[in-house]
């Protein structure tokens, strides 16, 4: 069998060299905010808590608000379509990308994969510059060519994606995520005070 100098395989040697190290750090920020009371509308979380009155309105929405962050935040998921920036310093041959499911690489409304260079000009790179998997979990993305000179700064890459799950189709929205919005709504509901490990007694 053909041996590398450190005694391994050239197949060893070429899967190692195919595969990542380290992952490299990533840093999400989304560029739009769709409205919670989408998913979980104030009707459907007062007939939840069983609530006629429209006293507590303005409360309910602001809880279904918070619901919706703590879902996505658990999740590591949109649950609905949005769109964001990945952020990090420089490219790697195999980049994995958070934002969740149905990840797409946007070159709609965003700028698609791109770089700032080393005079600090933003760059694009052209879709034949690299592989996208949106089908994996989270997504992959493969740069086949990697620019040479990519300034020495931090986030210096940005990669423009759409994601998140949709009303219906392939990625429609799991109920089990509403479900989970609405126990948080009425959790946050019964208990509007600090919880603690007493209880309280009138005198």
């Amino acid at each position: 069998t053909d041996r590398t100098s450190k005694g391994k395989t050239k197949g060893q040697a070429k899967s190692e060299a195919r595969t990542p190290q380290k992952r490299e750090k990533m840093n999400l920020q989304r560029t739009s905010h769709a409205t919670p009371t989408n998913v979980v509308s104030v009707a459907t979380a007062k007939n939840h808590l069983r609530v006629d009155v429209t006293d507590d309105d303005t409360l309910i929405e602001t809880l279904i608000g918070v619901a919706y962050d703590v879902v996505e935040r658990y999740t590591g998921t949109f649950l609905q379509e949005e769109t964001a920036t990945v952020y990090c310093d420089h490219f790697t041959e195999y980049m994995v990308l958070p934002g969740g499911v149905n990840v797409r690489i946007n070159t709609t409304t965003g700028d698609g994969v791109g770089y700032y260079d080393e005079d600090g000009a933003f760059q694009t790179l052209a879709s034949t510059d690299y592989e996208f998997d949106g089908i994996s979990i989270p997504a992959r993305l493969r740069i086949t060519d990697i620019p040479d000179f990519v300034d020495d700064r931090l986030n210096a890459v940005e990669i423009d994606i759409k994601a998140g799950w949709n009303d219906s189709g392939t990625y429609k929205r799991p109920a089990a995520l509403v479900q989970a919005m609405l126990l948080i709504v009425g959790h946050l509901y019964e208990n509007r005070q600090d919880v603690t490990g007493y209880k309280t007694h009138e005198l």
